[in-house]
């Protein structure tokens, strides 16, 4: 997409796919920056923070990271299941912060204290059959995940 730029992550010689905060990336660097800034939005992760967060540049990023995020989905070829998930992850996550922002209401899904969503579009899996009984089988693993997460101080 970026002909033969390289990636300016540290010292990666990957080839850049894309741009995101006037720097470029490789597939992988792109995704890490992606999940690094919108983590770092999210309250839980700044532990009462008295420095409010700055949501002109917030939008800025949520928006241009969403763009860039299916940019990268629809331009490229050779792309995973892996990496289409997490493409998919970004503009999920991008798209409740936008969401959340037109209607005012300041709590987003996934900054709710204990709500663990299980869904399957993290199964690399083509869409040919019914993942149903995947997702009911992954259960017992998530309930057990989420019942170590409850029994340690971090939730």
């Amino acid at each position: 997409m970026l002909g033969k730029r390289k990636c300016q992550a540290g010292s990666c010689s990957g080839t850049a796919i894309t741009s995101l905060d006037r720097r470029t990336f490789c597939l992988n660097h792109f995704l890490l920056r992606c999940y690094e800034k919108l983590e770092g939005f999210d309250p839980r992760g700044r532990k009462f923070s008295a420095e409010p967060i700055d949501l002109v540049s917030m939008r800025a990023f949520v928006e241009e990271c969403s763009r860039k995020a299916l940019d990268v989905s629809l331009q490229s070829e050779n792309l995973s299941n892996l990496q289409r998930g997490r493409l998919l992850d970004i503009l999920l996550s991008a798209q409740l912060f936008k969401v959340s922002e037109l209607r005012h209401f300041p709590i987003y899904f996934s900054f709710v204290r204990n709500l663990f969503i299980s869904h399957g579009s993290v199964l690399t899996t083509p869409g040919s059959a019914n993942p149903t009984l995947t997702i009911v089988a992954v259960a017992p693993q998530q309930a057990e995940y989420i019942s170590q997460q409850m029994k340690a101080p971090s939730i």
